[in-house]
C-alpha cells in the first residue's frame, strides 16, 4: 500500500487536467516530481547511510507515514498550486525509505 503513493496522482491526472485546467507543463511536473524526489531521497539516504543507521522497519514506517502525510496534504491546497509539486517531491523522497528498505527487509 505504501508503494501506491507513487502512482496516486498519475492515475487521476487526466481528471485533474480536465477539472482544474492544469497545463501540460504543470501536469508533467506533478508526475515527474515524484521521480526527482526519489532520486534525491535515495542520494541522501546513501550519503548518510540511513538504512544502516536506522532499523529498517522503523525507517520504512517513518517514510511511509511522512509520504502519506505529504500526499494527503495535497488535498488541502489548490491543485494548480506549486505546493502540490513540493508535496509530490516529498512523497518521492520518502519513497527512498520505502522501496529499497522494503526490498532489503524482504531479502533478509
Amino acid at each position: 500500500m505504501a508503494l501506491a503513493l507513487w502512482f496516486s496522482a498519475t492515475a487521476i491526472m487526466p481528471l485533474l487536467k480536465l477539472e482544474f485546467a492544469l497545463s501540460d507543463d504543470h501536469a508533467a511536473l506533478l508526475t515527474s516530481s515524484v521521480a526527482v524526489g526519489f532520486v534525491c531521497g535515495t542520494l541522501v539516504s546513501a550519503i548518510f547511510g540511513l538504512s544502516d543507521r536506522i532499523a529498517p522497519r522503523r525507517l520504512f514506517m517513518i517514510s511511509a507515514f511522512v509520504a502519506a502525510a505529504a500526499n494527503g496534504a495535497i488535498l488541502l491546497v489548490e491543485p494548480t498550486s506549486w505546493l502540490v509539486i513540493a508535496f509530490r517531491f516529498i512523497t518521492g523522497a520518502c519513497m527512498a525509505g520505502i522501496y529499497p528498505v522494503g526490498m532489503k527487509m524482504a531479502a533478509t
